[in-house]
């Protein structure tokens, strides 16, 4: 980032960090120290617009594009986040083929370019949820047409004149668009803000011209227009009346009247295609909300008011798309949205009404508060509406919710964590959308903010006792600390909560912390009641279930799996439970880590448990008196799942590592004998020798996992850096006048670049540390009596980094493109000093450069 001060970066990367939705580009991590930069996500096939271009025709889906977009805008404008940027060449298109949002939080004094801005931008008001709103309108311009807007105009000042002066008057339908897709940049593109549709509004329009795209490419004779063979496949109007046995509320009466309505519309235009499929499917979706909202306990009802309104605000707006599908705008009903308003404020304050009685009533907590882990829900939500949505209540309602959880100077519940998601914000979320279940809980998928997550829904191992144990004997006190007090006065079940709730929390926290393409993504967690992670969903199963249809990539999802391990170990995190179905396979087709249950941060206090999976347990971790995890047992850990994955490939009939040997057969070859498990026929010489040098019996003797990664990398045929001899690096040390003078001599031409005011003094910390490092294997004698120095990589490092640092530092004039690769490639170098250190355990010198922290530098 060229001029960028410190407090402005760093508080872009903490806003950007914070920042997790599967249509937003993800933060990895960025340096403040130097050279600023970010890193993140790799989007790998451009631009949409490139990707566009490249892909086959009947591959396209711009609309479908546009919708993902729009939704990262929507997860951005809910967060207060104004995208201020937004082009074509900002919306991304990562492996996986989904659309992602990039480059957003720019500073309120920047413009961009002028051609997607909007008028009052042009005139230098600061951006807001509206020009971001205009700005996509010119991006659906762009991307539908594949041409910039206003591309009738070269000059940009005629661009900001015609903007400014007549907004889009002077800007013709392009025939590309059909009438209602015109109408709608129309209407985001208004001259008058306040006048621009909402991007809700807009999210669920581009999805309805995303459904009919996807009709078009199933079927390219298809039409979404009137037809002569009248309402076929319309949902029966039959249907709609059974579902009044469900309503429970205004908002279900209004969207129920309002569907009614809708489909007598349909049915009297005889429309066919699109408009009746996307009918059908939103209306399911409304059955299924209406059926499931039956089914709540009150005490979920009282908790999700605001759920329900966002669901309604979710069905309000697609119905409004269909009627416009189907309609003229104008002959919408007149009073709709008027009518909509005051329906959802009178919902909300008989919300409000129930909220404050049940706060100040014991007897209606009596009725609903069961179990502590209700009362802790409970107090979980009071607490997120304090913090979040205070503006919502007046002053002597909000003393009142707040008199509710006890809290005042001397008693005040935490303040909700960043990733606190409560359950209320979860749509879509019951027992019918169960994934699978477990010892552990069960999985769901769900919807966050408009968008597909999957919902891992833990299980304490207390719950079982706890939830038996009712509240008997409630407080007379409004507080619901005093009856919380109540229900945990049993020690044990206080302790066995305390230290299950505990556990999770450390699990979120250091989950929550985590960015990386081989790490599964966390959006966040709920720590009360009955906990539960918010996460990415991981499309293609476990790493087990990929591999039985996809053997051939076997080495790839290792090395993958092998860059999610490095990543934990550079952070100081040890994993703990290693095993195959601990790593997943993405929507991407990346390997990911997921379940962090049993990490813990080395060098903290509590040390790292260990897992009871007895096949992929390090021998020093096995019985009452093992030791506590460490990065080395999880690489032999991982060596365990290499194992595990070959035999998976080589359809052996059990594929844990050990295959059908009891756990005690296990612990005894394992500890008592040393052993590793049986060779698979199909595991070649090479793949075996790197998995007995991971299983070292010593934890000592195992090789790092940088040398696992690079290992693993060769056998994937992705390599991060080439090991091969290079005789020509051979050759020009040998001919230099010796390598002490060499190293000498890149040591003072740092030293003399430390002193300059740019980016080289940065780049100078970076090649004098790496020179330092190489110095301290320059031994007293001769150079060939030395092995290190007799190691071909070593050597090409040596030559390597000769050239580097003179290019970094001999050179007066640089960009702040070529200092930051020149930086990077440093680095790098680095970096292979590590790996050839790490993977060949040269002599007692080699050692010695390790000592030398370099990660500080970056």
């Amino acid at each position: 980032m060229p001029n960028a001060f410190s407090t402005s970066f760093r508080q872009q990367v903490g806003q950007w960090h914070q920042l997790r939705h599967p249509n937003v580009i993800k933060l990895y991590g960025a340096c403040d120290v130097g050279l600023n930069f970010f890193v993140c996500e790799h989007a790998r096939h451009g631009s949409v617009l490139r990707y566009l271009d490249a892909c086959d025709l009947r591959d396209q889906t711009p609309w479908e594009f546009l919708h993902e977009a729009a939704l990262g805008l929507l997860y951005l404008h809910e967060r207060h986040i104004v995208h201020g940027n937004l082009r074509g060449s900002n919306i991304l298109i990562v492996s996986d083929g989904h659309a992602k949002l990039a480059d957003f939080a720019v500073s309120g004094g920047f413009t961009g370019p002028v051609r997607w801005q909007s008028p009052e931008r042009l005139e230098g008001s600061p951006p807001s949820f509206a020009s971001d709103v205009y700005s996509l309108g010119m991006c659906i311009l762009e991307v539908i047409s594949r041409t910039k807007p206003w591309s009738c105009e070269q000059r940009e000042d005629n661009v900001i004149c015609n903007v400014t002066e007549y907004g889009l008057l002077h800007l013709s339908r392009r025939e590309e668009f059909a009438n209602d897709e015109w109408s709608l940049i129309k209407r985001m593109c208004a001259f008058n803000s306040a006048n621009r549709l909402s991007v809700l509004t807009v999210a669920y329009t581009l999805e309805l011209f995303a459904a009919r795209e996807q009709a078009k490419l199933a079927d390219p004779q298809s039409e979404s227009c009137p037809d002569d063979e009248g309402d076929a496949g319309l949902i029966p109007e039959a249907d709609l009346d059974y579902l009044e046995n469900f309503i429970r509320s205004d908002l279900d009466r209004f969207l129920f009247n309002d569907f009614k309505a809708l489909h007598e519309r349909i049915e009297q235009s005889k429309y066919r295609g699109v408009p009746i499929q996307h009918f059908n499917a939103v209306f399911c979706e409304f059955e299924g909300a209406l059926s499931s909202s039956t089914q709540d306990k009150s005490l979920n009802r009282l908790m999700s008011a605001r759920v329900a309104i966002l669901t309604a605000q979710s069905f309000y707006r697609r119905t409004g798309v269909l009627w416009e599908a189907v309609n003229q705008p104008g002959n919408m009903p007149d009073d709709r949205e008027m009518q909509w308003r005051h329906c959802c404020t009178q919902y909300f304050n008989a919300h409000v009404l129930e909220l404050l009685k049940f706060c100040q009533f014991p007897s209606r907590q009596r009725r609903l508060l069961k179990t502590e882990n209700d009362v802790l829900a409970f107090m979980g939500f009071l607490r997120a509406e304090i913090d979040g949505h205070a503006s919502d209540y007046t002053a002597d309602q909000l003393s009142i919710i707040e008199q509710a959880c006890h809290i005042n100077d001397d008693e005040m519940l935490p303040v909700t964590p960043a990733y606190y998601i409560p359950l209320s914000e979860l749509q879509n979320y019951s027992t019918t959308s169960k994934l699978g279940e477990g010892s552990f809980g069960s999985v769901h998928t769900a919807k966050w903010l408009d968008s597909e997550v999957v919902v891992k829904e833990v299980k304490l191992e207390m719950a079982e006792n706890c939830n038996d144990h009712s509240l008997s004997f409630m407080s007379t006190s409004t507080s619901l600390a005093s009856t919380l007090s109540a229900v945990t006065e049993n020690p044990e079940l206080q302790k066995q909560r305390g230290e299950a709730i505990r556990m999770f929390r450390r699990e979120v926290e250091i989950w929550y912390e985590l960015s990386h393409p081989n790490i599964v993504r966390l959006f966040g967690a709920c720590h009360v009641g009955d906990p539960f992670f918010v996460c990415e969903y991981a499309k293609h199963g476990t790493l087990v279930e990929f591999l039985r249809k996809h053997p051939d990539q076997i080495w790839q999802k290792l090395h993958e799996a092998a860059l999610g391990v490095q990543y934990l170990h550079e952070r100081g995190i040890v994993h703990g439970d290693l095993k195959g179905n601990n790593i997943v396979i993405g929507a991407d087709e990346n390997a990911k880590v997921t379940d962090f249950g049993l990490s813990s941060v080395m060098n903290a206090d509590e040390r790292p448990q260990i897992t009871g999976a007895v096949h992929w347990v390090a021998p020093e971790c096995l019985g009452t008196d093992g030791m506590n995890a460490s990065p080395r047992s999880d690489i032999y850990s991982l060596g365990m799942c290499i194992v595990e994955a070959i035999r998976v490939v080589g359809n052996m009939p059990r594929s844990i590592p050990w295959g059908v040997m009891e756990n005690a057969v296990v612990k005894f070859k394992v500890k008592k004998l040393h052993e590793l498990p049986p060779r698979p026929r199909n595991c070649t010489d090479d793949q075996w020798g790197l998995v007995a040098r991971m299983c070292k019996y010593d934890p000592c003797a195992r090789i790092e996992i940088i040398a696992v990664v690079d290992e693993l990398g060769k056998f994937a045929q992705v390599s991060e850096e080439t090991t091969a001899c290079d005789e020509r690096a051979v050759d020009a040390v040998s001919e230099r006048e010796g390598v002490v003078s060499i190293v000498a001599a890149m040591k003072q031409l740092t030293i003399d670049s430390d002193s300059d005011a740019s980016y080289k003094a940065k780049l100078a910390r970076i090649y004098r540390q790496l020179w330092s490092r190489i110095g301290q294997a320059v031994p007293f004698s001769k150079p060939e009596d030395n092995t290190l120095w007799r190691d071909a990589e070593f050597l090409a490092i040596v030559d390597d980094a000769f050239g580097s640092t003179k290019r970094a530092l001999e050179n007066q004039r640089g960009t702040l493109i070529s200092y930051t690769e020149l930086a990077l490639h440093g680095y790098s170098l680095h970096r292979r000093l590590d790996k050839l250190i790490a993977y060949k355990r040269l002599g007692p010198e080699a050692d010695c450069m390790i000592d030398l922290d370099w990660k500080r530098l970056s």
